[in-house]
């Protein structure tokens, strides 16, 4: 069997799961070529080499040479920031992303900022071509990154050129380029959004597929700076917030052409969300809302917005499906990311020990566990200090031994006694947000 969609960015293992029980048949390209990545794929037999492991994004297009350019490509996971490697891609397949005027566009506050603002959408304060205000408490984020790379507290200005298109630090290269957004207190949150091809009689409308609280640099998982560590989720916002989630999401849509599933970012302080950013391709918060219900993985979904595109009848047909409701979430789970706090390596036989409290890849009602591991790192390779180590998924709202199962308490059992301790003052946090989102 020939593979049906490229996967390709930092970490595909969760989408490429999804996929899977979607019954489709994804190669992926990687950087950390997990463990249980590697055992997800041996269940689809490829004819082709299923995984093809890169060390960075400009090796994605020599790692793929040899697969049929008939079968397109789908970037997640930061590899659509990096417009050379992304331009070499569309030469040599079909990418299912959004054209290079979106996603400049999409990348400059200038234009984002502006355009929603112009429609009642909050967003916060930004600063590109001109001297900064010391009055505000800046951040400084790069251009074109994702997960919270790059973003630091700014402290001042006076040793930097703010140069037009950007805060430049000696490089005219886009990875370089910075701009400063206010700094807001409140809760960080995601929506992430349906989008179908428009067709003659239908309206181009967006379906919000899902909330969820984004964790970043949480002491508690020794996740540096604002670095993503996790998520929380499904989250039911108040009607009123929704309300704002749809305008920014219907706007974006409306002045530039995004097909399938994308993301936005915001932060939601006293009932208000001010967006931060949009991820127009899949996010990593799918998991929390597709439910273990294969129709709703949103690889699926946006392969089937992509191949629908242009063709009036299949285009109608999506539409009716996107219109259909959805099932309701029976609990809220977090996803949590745990980094090394020194450098590590694992062993063989520490690797199978993790392996094994794994959620399987063909889900029963008796294969459903409440807790489990993943992004298992392959065995003998070294985890960096501060870099992504595995992740553990668990049930909220707060963790308590009573509300698991033996299996369950046997999994916590995996993790530093140090990240154990430290989940209960984290999930007291991801509750106090939860209570101020419901207060508004």
């Amino acid at each position: 069997m020939e593979g049906d969609v490229i996967l390709a960015g930092a970490s595909v293992r969760s989408l490429a799961e999804s996929a899977i029980r979607s019954g489709l048949r994804p190669i992926c390209v990687d950087m950390f070529g997990d463990a249980d990545l590697q055992l997800a794929l041996n269940e689809i037999q490829l004819t082709s080499q299923s995984l093809h492991l890169i060390q960075r994004f400009t090796d994605v297009p020599n790692a793929l040479k040899n697969v049929s350019t008939d079968i397109p490509l789908i970037p997640v996971g930061g590899l659509e920031n990096d417009q050379t490697t992304i331009q070499q891609l569309r030469k040599q397949r079909s990418v299912w992303l959004a054209d290079d005027r979106t996603l400049d566009a999409l990348q400059n506050p200038d234009q984002l900022f502006g355009t929603l603002q112009q429609q009642g959408c909050s967003v916060p304060r930004w600063q590109t071509g001109t001297a900064a205000d010391n009055s505000v408490r800046w951040l400084k984020k790069k251009l074109r990154s994702a997960g919270g790379t790059g973003v630091t507290f700014h402290t001042s200005h006076t040793s930097h050129d703010l140069l037009k298109g950007g805060w430049n630090e000696g490089s005219s290269a886009d990875s370089q380029k910075f701009h400063l957004q206010e700094f807001i207190d409140g809760v960080p949150l995601s929506a992430t959004f349906l989008s179908g091809p428009s067709v003659p009689q239908l309206s181009h409308q967006v379906r919000l597929l899902g909330c969820a609280l984004q964790l970043s640099g949480c002491g508690e998982l020794y996740a540096p700076g604002f670095q993503f560590c996790g998520n929380a989720g499904p989250v039911v916002v108040p009607t009123a917030l929704q309300t704002q989630l749809q305008l920014m999401a219907q706007t974006i849509v409306d002045h530039w052409p995004i097909i399938g599933v994308f993301g936005i970012d915001v932060i939601v302080r006293n009932g208000v969300a001010f967006l931060l950013e949009v991820n127009a391709r899949p996010t990593a918060s799918h998991e929390l809302h597709e439910r273990d219900a294969p129709a709703s993985g949103h690889v699926k979904l946006h392969c089937d917005a992509w191949r629908s595109k242009g063709d009036d009848e299949m285009a109608r047909e999506f539409q009716d499906r996107r219109r259909s409701k959805d099932i309701p979430a029976s609990e809220i789970r977090a996803r949590l990311v745990i980094y090394a706090d020194r450098n590590l390596r694992l062993s063989q036989d520490q690797q199978r020990q993790l392996l094994c409290h794994c959620r399987p890849i063909r889900l029963t009602t008796e294969s459903r566990p409440d807790v489990w591991l993943a992004d298992i790192p392959s065995a003998n390779t070294l985890i960096p200090r501060q870099t992504p180590f595995c992740s553990v998924y668990l049930p909220l709202p707060e963790h308590a031994d009573k509300r698991l199962s033996d299996s369950g308490r046997q999994v916590l059992k995996m993790l530093p006694v140090s990240i154990t301790n430290g989940l209960t003052h984290l999930f007291r946090r991801i509750q106090c947000s939860l209570h101020h989102l419901e207060l508004h």
